[in-house]
């Protein structure tokens, strides 16, 4: 493992060569799995992964447990220790590793010698914060891997207004703390379709940076990568009825599509729609729809931001 700066984490390639091999076995699994409809969850690992392994160094398979052991703190721990660096660890709720880690994590660690039975500590989660906020900004491969993540999605409700006027004021969103984005629209959307206000974030990530979690999450289903970064917003869609059968990702079929750059004070579209809408989320008002200056009907509205990761 290389370290750039005090604060910085870099792989070295023969890291990143470990997490694609293991992702890259544990993704044919789950589609062969998927398209057979066996109806087993379970992943294992296979000869190509024990053999790399096997090859590692010392070093390299204490790096790879704290990578492996760091996803599994964001997607199955405790997000909030992780984005405080253990400071609000409680060590009176820890549970052991096996508790938290899909089966798949637990046979790998358990295949590296770590003991999955110890109690996790505010020690883990202080490195598990050091390795994600370097490696959820960063490409972490040697080489393309089977099934590219070069578009994400993550879906977010219940939103204040407040944080919509923010997003759709600005062409440049700030992810500052590792997040899990998605390669599965339909998971996305299973979190960004609830209670108001809804929205989805459209990202093509064509460098492919973030740190691949599809395969180690205890929800694997969720097809998630932690990413955190900069993504620089193309287009601002809105979609009547946030329940619609209409392809979010498909802004031609868009309600409404905006301008990032557009003012909030030219009286345009955009001021419109931030000037109507509610303080309060799912009101009355909102659900039955809100009659915009220009004449169109504003209802039960998912705000989808297209972007690229720069």
């Amino acid at each position: 493992m290389k370290k750039k700066t005090l604060n910085e984490v870099k792989l070295d390639s023969r890291i990143k060569s470990a997490l694609r091999i293991i992702n890259d076995k544990l993704g044919i699994q789950k589609d062969f799995r998927d398209s057979k409809d066996l109806g087993f969850e379970d992943l294992e690992m296979t000869g190509p992964m024990m053999d790399y392994i096997d090859g590692l160094t010392v070093d390299e398979k204490k790096v790879l447990i704290d990578v492996i052991k760091s996803i599994t703190l964001l997607t199955s721990g405790n997000v909030k220790s992780v984005r405080t660096a253990g400071r609000s660890f409680d060590p009176q709720a820890a549970e052991p590793w096996i508790n938290i880690s899909s089966d798949i994590t637990t046979e790998l660690l358990t295949y590296l010698k770590f003991d999955v039975g110890k109690v996790v500590t505010k020690r883990d989660y202080q490195v598990a914060k050091k390795m994600l906020s370097s490696l959820s900004k960063q490409k972490n491969l040697d080489v393309d891997p089977v099934k590219k993540y070069t578009r994400l999605y993550r879906g977010m409700s219940n939103l204040e207004k407040n944080t919509i006027v923010y997003l759709m004021n600005t062409d440049r969103i700030f992810v500052t703390d590792e997040s899990s984005f998605s390669t599965s629209l339909k998971e996305a959307w299973k979190f960004g379709a609830r209670s108001q206000y809804n929205t989805i974030f459209v990202v093509d990530n064509p460098e492919m940076k973030g740190l691949d979690a599809r395969g180690l999450s205890n929800f694997a289903h969720e097809e998630e990568v932690i990413f955190s970064g900069i993504i620089k917003v193309n287009k601002i869609a809105i979609n009547n009825n946030r329940s619609n059968r209409k392809d979010p990702s498909n802004i031609s079929e868009s309600d409404f599509i905006l301008d990032p750059s557009e003012s909030v004070f030219s009286g345009g579209l955009k001021s419109m729609i931030l000037n109507e809408l509610p303080d309060k989320e799912d009101t009355f008002t909102t659900n039955m729809g809100i009659d915009l200056p220009n004449g169109e009907r504003l209802h039960r509205p998912l705000f989808i931001f297209h972007g690229t990761v720069i």
